[in-house]
């Protein structure tokens, strides 16, 4: 199975509002480097997770699907589109209402709907067949933003990390808060 972001994230976790609120920062000078902070901190706490944040398109492609097919990224909130490819390696792409989404917030599958099949690509790829999805929260778990949030805070206090310094660790909070959403079918 192969797996690729097409878009990048939407709207992140916390705005740049919100975090210089909690920085206690009233200035424009450093809103670069704070938007940084905040879009590496919202994707390493859905790595944390096992989740996306922020609505992302996604593409998840192989040789053939069967059966009911697990995606791999949660929450799910749409999927987008089925394809596959042609014996001239042509794209095509199948009806969607020939296919159900199955979902909650921790995992989703896409399964034929009752009386169809999945189609047949015309050639033996790792990509022949394509699922597209969109995943991520409409509205973020306060536990998930508070993590980013706190993430934020560190990354602005401690912007160089030193060996071996236990200053430099994430806070323990962190760790906690974002265990309230772990997948526990997923290894971070």
């Amino acid at each position: 199975m192969l797996l690729r972001r097409t878009s990048a994230a939407g709207t992140p976790a916390v705005t740049r509002v919100e975090a210089k609120a909690r920085l206690r920062v009233t200035h424009a000078l450093e809103d670069d480097a704070i938007d940084s902070m905040i879009a590496s901190s919202c994707e390493a706490i859905g790595e944390m997770a096992g989740r996306v944040l922020a609505s992302e398109t996604w593409e998840m492609s192989d040789t053939v699907f069967s059966g009911t097919v697990p995606l791999a990224k949660s929450p799910v909130l749409a999927l987008t589109s089925v394809q596959y490819l042609d014996a001239s390696e042509a794209v095509q792409t199948a009806t969607l209402s020939d296919f159900a989404l199955i979902k909650s917030d921790d995992w989703s599958m896409v399964q034929p709907s009752v009386g169809k099949a999945w189609p047949s690509p015309g050639v033996v790829r790792a990509d022949a067949m394509r699922i597209t999805f969109t995943v991520g929260y409409a509205t973020v778990p306060p536990a998930l933003k508070e993590a980013v949030l706190l993430m934020v805070g560190h990354r602005y206090r401690n912007r160089e990390s030193v060996s071996g310094d236990a200053l430099s660790e994430v806070p323990m909070a962190l760790r906690d808060l974002v265990a309230l959403h772990k997948l526990t079918w997923f290894r971070a």
